[in-house]
C-alpha cells in the first residue's frame, strides 16, 4: 500500500513575479506607465532622445565647419541664428495643434499675408503699434482656424490648407504680386539689430519658445493639450472643454506666427506674397524631428527646437557647399 501523499505548504506564487517583476510589490513601468517608475522611465527615454539631437547637431556643424571654415565666422553664425529665430517661433506655435492631433498647414500663408499687413500699417502708425495689431490679427485667424476644425467639424488638414490658399490668393491680388517695404531704422530694428552680440531676432525667439514650454509645462491648458492628444475622448469624458482647447490650440499657433512673421518682415525690410513660401513645411518637420508624436500626446517644445537647430544648421551647411537642390 503506498504512503499518502505529504501536504505542501509553500505560498502561492506572487502573481509579480509570474510577470517579470524581480521583488513581490515593485512596480512595473510596462504595466504602470503613470507610476513613479513609469514616469522616470519615459522622462529618461525624452532625455536621452534629445541628448542625441544635440550630439548630431554639434556634430553636423563641427563636420561644416571642417569643410567651410567661413560657417564658424561671426557674420555667419548670426545669420543662421536670424534665420533660426523665425523657424523657432513658427515651431514653437504649430508643435500646439500638432499635441492635440491636429495640425495647421496654413502657418506659410500667415507669415506671408502678415507681414504684409505690417508693413503697411506702419506707415499710417507707430510701429510697436502696428505690431501689436498684425498679432490680434493673426489670433483672429487662428480662431477662425479653431471654428472650422471644432464647429465645422472639418479635418484640419483640410480646413488649414484652405485657409492658406485663401490668404495666399489674397495677398496676391491686394500687393498685385510686387513687395510692399519700410526700410525705416524703427522699423528694421527688431530683425535686424543686435543687442550686444546677439541678434535681437534670436533673443525674441528664446523668449517666444520659452514661453511655449512654460504654456505646455507649468499650465492647466498645457496639460489638457496632452490630455487631447493622448486620448480624446477619455479627456472630453474627464470633463476637459475640448472644443475651447482645441481653438486655444490654434490661436496660440496663430499668435506665434503672427510674431515669427513680424520678425521676418523686420528683418528683410518688407512684405512679399511668397515670404513665408515652405516655412510650414520646415516648421513641421522640425517638430517631428524633434519627437513630436505623430497623432499628438507626446512631445516637447524642447525637442521642436533642435529640430529647428537641426534645420537650420543643415540648410545654411548646404548652402556654403553649394549643393544644388536639382537631382540628377
Amino acid at each position: 500500500m503506498p504512503p499518502p501523499l505529504a501536504m505542501t505548504t509553500e505560498p502561492p506564487a506572487d502573481p509579480g513575479l509570474q510577470h517579470g517583476r524581480s521583488e513581490p510589490g515593485e512596480d512595473n513601468a510596462r504595466d504602470r506607465p503613470w507610476s513613479r517608475a513609469g514616469l522616470t522611465a519615459g522622462l529618461r527615454a525624452r532625455l536621452s532622445q534629445e541628448v542625441v539631437l544635440l550630439l548630431f547637431v554639434l556634430a553636423l556643424a563641427i563636420a561644416f565647419g571642417f569643410y567651410e571654415s567661413v560657417f564658424w565666422s561671426g557674420v555667419n553664425l548670426q545669420n543662421v541664428s536670424r534665420h533660426g529665430a523665425v523657424l523657432a517661433m513658427v515651431a514653437a506655435g504649430s508643435i500646439f495643434p500638432i499635441l492635440i492631433g491636429g495640425i495647421d498647414l496654413s502657418v506659410g500663408g500667415q507669415v506671408s499675408m502678415l507681414s504684409i499687413f505690417a508693413v503697411q500699417l506702419s506707415h499710417n502708425m507707430p510701429v510697436p503699434a502696428a505690431f501689436l495689431l498684425v498679432i490680434g490679427i493673426g489670433a483672429c485667424i487662428g480662431l477662425l482656424n479653431g471654428l472650422l476644425v471644432t464647429y465645422g467639424r472639418i479635418s484640419p488638414i483640410i480646413a488649414t490648407l484652405g485657409t492658406w490658399q485663401v490668404m495666399v490668393g489674397f495677398t496676391l491680388w491686394y500687393t498685385k504680386g510686387l513687395p510692399v517695404r519700410n526700410f525705416s531704422e524703427s522699423y528694421r530694428a527688431l530683425g535686424a539689430d543686435n543687442v550686444w552680440f546677439m541678434p535681437a531676432a534670436s533673443i525674441l525667439a528664446v523668449a517666444v519658445v520659452a514661453l511655449a514650454w512654460f504654456l505646455l509645462k507649468r499650465t492647466r491648458f498645457g496639460r489638457y493639450v496632452y490630455a487631447l492628444g493622448g486620448n480624446f475622448e477619455a479627456a472630453r469624458l474627464s470633463g476637459v472643454r475640448t472644443t475651447f482647447v482645441t481653438i486655444a490650440a490654434y490661436v496660440t499657433c496663430a499668435v506665434f506666427t503672427a510674431v515669427g512673421a513680424i520678425t521676418l518682415s523686420s528683418r528683410v525690410g518688407s512684405g512679399l506674397p511668397g515670404l513665408g513660401g515652405g516655412i510650414e513645411i520646415q516648421a513641421i518637420a522640425a517638430v517631428f524631428i524633434g519627437g513630436v508624436a505623430w497623432g499628438g500626446g507626446a512631445g516637447s517644445v524642447v525637442g521642436a527646437f533642435l529640430g529647428v537647430a537641426l534645420v537650420t544648421v543643415l540648410g545654411n551647411g548646404l548652402d556654403l557647399a553649394a549643393v544644388s537642390s536639382e537631382v540628377g
